[in-house]
C-alpha cells in the first residue's frame, strides 16, 4: 500500500535517477512549451534521426559525384543533372531543418520561456563560430579546384600525350614496313623463275620453312589468285587467307600491301609473284609494346574528351563545393543547436524540478547528463530529494524485503527433499513444506501430538531435557553443539497400515518458543543395509552347511547299501527309516542351502516393458493345479505396460500365491469357510498400477511387526526359509514399485503392491496387450483350483473378499465371467 501524495515514480528504488523520457511526463508544468515541445517526444527524436540520415545521405552524394567525375569523365549530362538536383534536394531539407529549430527558438524567446534568451545566445556565438570559417575555408576550396582543373590541360600534358601518340602510329607503320621489305626480297629469289607448280608441294613447303626461320617469321605461305593457300612454311594448312587479306587481294592491290590481324595483335604482309600467285609472311607484335600503345591511345581520347569539357567540368565542381559548403554550415548550426540544447536543458530540468519540490512532491529524480558543474548540481537536486522522501520510500522497501525473503523460503522448502515443520509451543504446526504433508499428513494449524505422537512425545522429552540443561531460551545458539545427542534421535513412525519408516528426526529450539523440526526418511538407506548384510550372511551360511551335506548324505545311503542287508530282522526297518531320515533332512538343508545362494546372488534386473496382466495370467495358470482353494483374478484393465525383468517379476507372484495358498491351508478350526486367494489390479493413477493379493489364511501373527516380516529368515510358518518376502522387496524396489502388507479385518492377508506404467501405457499408445486382451476376453475370472476333474461352481464374492481400501480411482470397466467347467 503506498502512502498518500505518493505517484507512480516513489516504486522505484531510491538509489535509482529517472531516465529523462519521464521528465515530461512527470513535470507536467502549465504554459510550458519548451518542455511538450522541445522535450524527449518522440516526433522530435525521429526528426533528429531523420537529419542524420539526409546529412549523411547528402555527404556520400557529393563525394559519389567527385569520384565519378574524376574516374567516369564520359557519364552522361542527365545523369550529371540527376545527382545534382538530389544533392539540392537534400540541402534544402537540412535548410528547412534548421531554419525550423531556429524558428523554435524565436517562439520561445518571444514567448519568454526559461531558458529561451541563453538558448539564442548560445546559439548565436556558435554559429557564428561555425558559419565564418565555413564560408572562407569554401572559397578557397572552389578556387584551388579551379586552378587543378587548369592545371589538367596545360600545353605540356597536350604535348605528351601527342608525342605518345606519334610514337606508337610509328612503331606500328615501321613494324609494317620491315615485313613487307623483308617478303619483297622473298619474291626477287631465283626459286620462281620456274612455275610453284613444276617445284611440287613439298619441296615448296621446305623453302618456305627455311625462309620462316631465318627472316623470323611467324607464318610463309603460298597463295594462288584466288586466295587459296597451297604451301605453308608452318605446316598448318589453313585452307585461304584470312578475310583481311581477301579484302587486299580483291581490291587489286598494286603488287603488295600490309594489313593487322587478330584485333592488330598481328601484321601480314601480301606480294604478287608471277602469273598470279601471292607470298603472305605472318608477324605477331610486341604484347608489351601494344599494351602501351593502347594506353596511351586510351588516355589521348579520354584526355581529348575531358578537354572538350573544361567548362562545364568547372561549373559541376564548383556546384559541388558549394554544396558542400551548405551542408557543412547547416551541420554547423545543427551542432550549435545541439549544444544549446545540452547546455540550457538541465537548468530548465532544474527549475521545473524544483518547483515540483515546492508543491510537495517528492519524488522527483533528474538524471545527470554529463559529469561537469551541472551534472553535479543535478546530483546534489537528486540528494536533497532523495532525504527528504527517504523514511517513506525506507517502509515501502522493508516490506517488499520482507515480502521477497518470505517467497524465498517458501520456494526453498517447497524444493527440498528432508521434511521441515515449525511448531509453536501450543504445539500447533506453523510452517509444513510439502515433503512434511506427503509424508506425516502435516498440515499447518494441525496438533503435532494428534497427527504423529510418536514424534510429539519425541520433541516433549528432548525439549524438556534441553530446559534442564539451560540450552533454552536466549541462549539457544550457545551450548547446543555439546547436547547433540538431545537434538537428534531416529524415530520410528507408522505412516499407513504396515508401512512403518524409520525418520532422522533434528530439533532447532527457537529463542522465542517453539521448535524446528526437519526429518528425513532413513527406511531405503536402513533397508538398504540390512539387506547387503542379510546377503552376506547368506553367503556364508550357503557355503559353510553345503559342503558338509554332501558326505553326509553319500554315507547315509553307503550305510544302508551294505549293512541293511546284514542286520536282524528286526532292526532293517528301525536302520532303514533312520538312514532314510538322514538322507531326506539333508535333501531338505539343500535346498534351504541353494535359497540362500539364490538370495545372496540375485542377478542384475534386465528391464524391458512387458504386459504386467500377461504375466500374471501366466503365474496364476500355474497355480490352478493347487487343491481346495478358489483362486479369483479382478482385472480392471486390459493390459498394462510396465518395465520390468519378466523372471523376476513371476518370482514376486509366485513367493507371494505360495504364501497366500499355505495361509489358507495352515488355518485352524472347524466350519471353516471355503479357502479364497484374490488377485485384483486396477489403475491408481494415470502412471501407477496397483496389485492386491488377497487370502483368508490364518493371517499375520500379532506378536511381529509387520515391516520385519520383509527381513530374511523371518517366518511365520514352519519350515519356512523366511526369504520369500525379502526377495519379493528387494525386487520391488529395484522396479520402483512398493509393497505392503495389510490384516484383513475378516481374517487373512492382503499384500497391495505399486509398479510405475511406461510411458507407452500412459499415453495410450497400442500395446501387445490390447491385441492380448482382444483376443482373449476373459481377463477376470473365478476358477476353483481343485484341478480338472473336479466341477467348477460360481461364486460371487462378498465383501469379505473385496480389499480393505476400495480404490477410488480405478479406471477401466472390470468384467468378471463365470468359470470354466
Amino acid at each position: 500500500m503506498k502512502p498518500r501524495g505518493s505517484s507512480a515514480a516513489a516504486s522505484t528504488p531510491v538509489a535509482g535517477i529517472a531516465h529523462d523520457d519521464t521528465i515530461a511526463a512527470v513535470w507536467p508544468v502549465a504554459g510550458d512549451r519548451r518542455v511538450n515541445r522541445r522535450g524527449k517526444h518522440p516526433v522530435f527524436r525521429a526528426m533528429r534521426s531523420t537529419f542524420l540520415v539526409v546529412a549523411v545521405l547528402a555527404c556520400l552524394l557529393l563525394v559519389g559525384i567527385f569520384g565519378l567525375a574524376v574516374y567516369w569523365p564520359t557519364l552522361s549530362g542527365p545523369a550529371y543533372l540527376a545527382l545534382i538536383n538530389i544533392n539540392v534536394v537534400l540541402g534544402l531539407l537540412l535548410a528547412l531543418y534548421v531554419a525550423r529549430r531556429l524558428l523554435v527558438m524565436g517562439l520561445d524567446r518571444r514567448g519568454k520561456l526559461r531558458g529561451g534568451r541563453l538558448h539564442v545566445r548560445v546559439l548565436v556565438i556558435f554559429g557564428v563560430l561555425a558559419v565564418l570559417p565555413a564560408l572562407g575555408v569554401g572559397g578557397f576550396a572552389i578556387y584551388l579546384v579551379n586552378q587543378g582543373i587548369e592545371s589538367w590541360f596545360s600545353q605540356r600534358v597536350s604535348a605528351a600525350l601527342e608525342g605518345g601518340r606519334q610514337v606508337a602510329e610509328g612503331y606500328m607503320d615501321e613494324s609494317g614496313k620491315s615485313l613487307k621489305s623483308d617478303v619483297l626480297v622473298l619474291s626477287r629469289d631465283t626459286v620462281w623463275q620456274l612455275s610453284p607448280m613444276l617445284l611440287g608441294q613439298n619441296a615448296m613447303a621446305g623453302w618456305l620453312r627455311e625462309q620462316m626461320r631465318e627472316k623470323r617469321m611467324d607464318e610463309l605461305a603460298l597463295a594462288d589468285a584466288e586466295g587459296l593457300i597451297v604451301a605453308s612454311g608452318s605446316g598448318l594448312n589453313r585452307g585461304v587467307l584470312p578475310p583481311e587479306a581477301m579484302a587486299l587481294l580483291q581490291a587489286g592491290s598494286m603488287g603488295s600491301g600490309v594489313v593487322h590481324l587478330n584485333d592488330g595483335k598481328r601484321m601480314m604482309a601480301l606480294v604478287a609473284l608471277k602469273n598470279g600467285w601471292w607470298l603472305a609472311a605472318e608477324r605477331d607484335l610486341n604484347a608489351a609494346m601494344l599494351a602501351r600503345i593502347g594506353g596511351t591511345a586510351e588516355a589521348y581520347n579520354a584526355y581529348a574528351e575531358l578537354q572538350a569539357n573544361r567548362a562545364q567540368l568547372r561549373v559541376l565542381v564548383s556546384l559541388m563545393v558549394l554544396l558542400l559548403l551548405v551542408a557543412t554550415v547547416a551541420l554547423a548550426v545543427w551542432a550549435a543547436l545541439r549544444l544549446a540544447n545540452k547546455i540550457v536543458q538541465p537548468v530548465t530540468e532544474l527549475v521545473h524540478g524544483t518547483n515540483r519540490v515546492s508543491a510537495g512532491d517528492l519524488t522527483v529524480r533528474l538524471q545527470p547528463r554529463d559529469d561537469d558543474e551541472l551534472g553535479v548540481l543535478t546530483q546534489a537536486f537528486n540528494r536533497m530529494t532523495f532525504q527528504l522522501a527517504a523514511n517513506r520510500e525506507l517502509l515501502e522497501r522493508k516490506n517488499h524485503e520482507l515480502d521477497e525473503r518470505r517467497r524465498f523460503m517458501e520456494a526453498v522448502l517447497t524444493s527440498v527433499s528432508t521434511g521441515v515443520v515449525a511448531v509453536d509451543e501450543g504445539n500447533v504446526v506453523r510452517v509444513a513444506n510439502q515433503r512434511a504433508f506427503a509424508l506425516l499428513k502435516l498440515e499447518v494449524g494441525s496438533k503435532l501430538a494428534k497427527v504423529v505422537p510418536e514424534v510429539s512425545e519425541v520433541v516433549r522429552e528432548a525439549l524438556r531435557q534441553l530446559g534442564e540443561c539451560g540450552v533454552m531460551g536466549g541462549v539457544a545458539g550457545q551450548g547446543i553443539a555439546g547436547q547433540k545427542s538431545l537434538l537428534q534421535h531416529e524415530v520410528k513412525v507408522a505412516v499407513a497400515e504396515g508401512d512403518v519408516r524409520t525418520l532422522m528426526l533434528r530439533l532447532v529450539p527457537q529463542p522465542l518458543g517453539g521448535v524446528v523440526l526437519t526429518f528425513d526418511d532413513m527406511t531405503p538407506l536402513i533397508g538398504a543395509q540390512r539387506l547387503a548384510a542379510w546377503r552376506d550372511v547368506a553367503r556364508r551360511l550357503a557355503h559353510e552347511i553345503k559342503n558338509p551335506l554332501t558326505p553326509i548324505q553319500l554315507s547315509a545311503e553307503r550305510l544302508k547299501r551294505r549293512y541293511l542287508a546284514k542286520m536282524p530282522d528286526e532292526d532293517k526297518a528301525l536302520f532303514a527309516q533312520l538312514t532314510d531320515t538322514i538322507v531326506q533332512q539333508s535333501e531338505e538343508m539343500r535346498r534351504m542351502t541353494n535359497e540362500f545362494s539364490d538370495f545372496a546372488r540375485m542377478p542384475q534386473a534386465v528391464m524391458q516393458a512387458e504386459d504386467m496382466v500377461e504375466v500374471l495370467d501366466g503365474v496364476v495358470a500355474l497355480q490352478r493345479a493347487r487343491g481346495g482353494v478358489v483362486l479369483e483374478t479382478d482385472y480392471a484393465v486390459p493390459h498394462a505396460l510396465v518395465s520390468m525383468d519378466k523372471g523376476q517379476m513371476q518370482r514376486v507372484f509366485t513367493n507371494i500365491l505360495e504364501n497366500a495358498f499355505n495361509a489358507v491351508a495352515e488355518r485352524e478350526g472347524i466350519n471353516l469357510p471355503q479357502g479364497r486367494v484374490r488377485v485384483v489390479v486396477w489403475r491408481q493413477q494415470p502412471a501407477i498400477l496397483c496389485i492386491e493379493i488377497q487370502d483368508n489364511g490364518r493371517g499375520l501373527p500379532e506378536d511381529v511387526a509387520v515391516e520385519q516380516l520383509f527381513d530374511p529368515y523371518v517366518t511365520t510358518r514352519k519350515g519356512g526359509t523366511g526369504l520369500g518376502l525379502a526377495i519379493v522387496k528387494k525386487v520391488m524396489d529395484e522396479h520402483g514399485g512398493t509393497v505392503l502388507l495389510k490384516r484383513r479385518k475378516e481374517g487373512g492377508t492382503t499384500v497391495a503392491l505399486t509398479l510405475p506404467l511406461t510411458a507407452d501405457d500412459v499415453l495410450g499408445a497400442p500395446t501387445k496387450g490390447e491385441s492380448l486382451a482382444a483376443n482373449n476376453p476373459a481377463r477376470a475370472r473365478t476358477a476353483p483350483t481343485t484341478g480338472p476333474t473336479r466341477a467348477a461352481t460360481t461364486e460371487t464374492p462378498t465383501d469379505e473378499h473385496q480389499p480393505l481400501s476400495a480404490p477410488a480411482s480405478r479406471t477401466g470397466k472390470r468384467r468378471t465371467k463365470k468359470p470354466n467347467a
